[in-house]
């Protein structure tokens, strides 16, 4: 049996003035799910998250919360009403009050001593209760931040929203966060939305990944769905990058300077292509291994007929990073686990662990 929808968005658009920001934006959320809404700065995913928690009036479309339309050209229900939970970047502790007066500042319909009881129980759920007696400015932002989750979640909100809430944290923490804060929502069965712009970030959290672009919701779905079937080349670059080579078709294949491939059959513009129809086949670098050319012809998979040449190397620590030249104005970044391996002007042959890399159509 389906979950039911917590959320619904409907051909939602918004504008400031004469300035389209929202247009046409649609997807849905179940009870317990996570998504993430990912996307350059200035692409609207906060004001997106905005509309939905009832800080700005809609151009059309609709905004459901559980069974009822909560925005519509024609209805407005205010935030206060919707029963929905914010977490800001800059958090919003109150500096006055200590940690869990912060807690219960949103249960001041209970009795004090129960509202107290179930404030600490939220703080030991996000492993701060031995510092409820203390100040906002008293602790550590990673720790501001447990707190705020504890005070949204305290009021159990249908929806929780988070615009940005990591971004002031250093990489290490936040990485730790995101994973911790999205375990304590599994654990309490919370459905979630989290606006970043980092694509890690994005996809440690979320069930389903909103892509955003211009206004635009660019691709909606799963992450793993997203990184191997990206809809166009933005999507693609923005989800992972790599190198771009340019390929022509010929017998269901894309030949290229390092060798011909098979169509993506995920890619829906590559399944149409008629011999001698250009195309940009996508190598990540991930995707790739350096073998040298000695070794080619042992191997049972695809590899690149041409001879490259490495002209960069850098070594990270835990993987090593190349350039490979594959034609007089082409070039290939490669990525391999561990120590290096191959030196600066060393030839070499390009070996692929996925035999039909992600292509699309151009125009010759």
């Amino acid at each position: 049996m389906s979950e039911k929808n917590i959320l619904k968005i409907d051909n939602l658009s918004f504008s400031y003035g004469t300035q389209k920001v929202l247009n046409s934006i649609s997807f849905d959320l179940q009870q317990g799910m996570q998504a993430s809404l990912l996307g350059p700065s200035g692409c609207g995913k906060s004001t997106l998250l905005n509309v939905v928690a009832g800080f700005h009036e809609v151009d059309g479309g609709e905004v459901w919360i559980e069974d009822r339309v909560a925005s519509s050209a024609l209805t407005h229900i205010p935030p206060e009403q919707r029963n929905t939970g914010m977490i800001f970047q800059d958090y919003a502790l109150f500096p006055h009050l200590n940690i869990i007066d912060n807690v219960t500042f949103g249960l001041q319909s209970m009795p004090k001593r129960a509202a107290k009881t179930e404030g600490i129980k939220w703080l030991n759920l996000v492993r701060m209760g031995e510092f409820e007696s203390r100040f906002p400015h008293e602790l550590s932002g990673g720790q501001q931040q447990r707190v705020a989750l504890a005070r949204a979640l305290a009021a159990k909100p249908k929806l929780l929203l988070m615009d940005e809430p990591f971004s002031n944290l250093d990489a290490d923490l936040r990485r730790a966060l995101v994973r911790e804060v999205s375990e304590i929502l599994r654990d309490t069965n919370t459905t979630a939305i989290l606006v970043t712009h980092d694509q890690e970030e994005a996809f440690i959290f979320g069930d389903h990944i909103g892509l955003m672009r211009d206004g635009k919701m660019e691709q909606w779905g799963k992450p793993a769905e997203i990184y191997a079937k990206p809809v166009n080349r933005w999507v693609a670059d923005f989800v992972g990058g790599g190198s771009w080579l340019k390929g022509v078709n010929a017998g269901g294949s894309v030949s290229t300077s390092v060798g011909s491939f098979k169509l993506d059959s995920g890619c829906e513009k590559s399944q149409d292509g008629n011999d001698g129809c250009h195309f940009e086949v996508l190598l990540r670098p991930h995707e790739i291994d350096l073998i040298r050319c000695e070794s080619a012809s042992q191997l049972d998979g695809w590899n690149g007929g041409e001879v490259c040449r490495v002209v960069h190397r850098e070594f990270t620590g835990q993987e090593t990073r190349y350039v490979v030249e594959v034609s007089g104005s082409e070039k290939v970044d490669v990525t391999t686990d561990g120590l290096p391996t191959f030196e600066t002007g060393e030839e070499v042959k390009l070996a692929l662990k996925r035999s039909n890399p992600i292509a699309f159509e151009v125009a010759a």
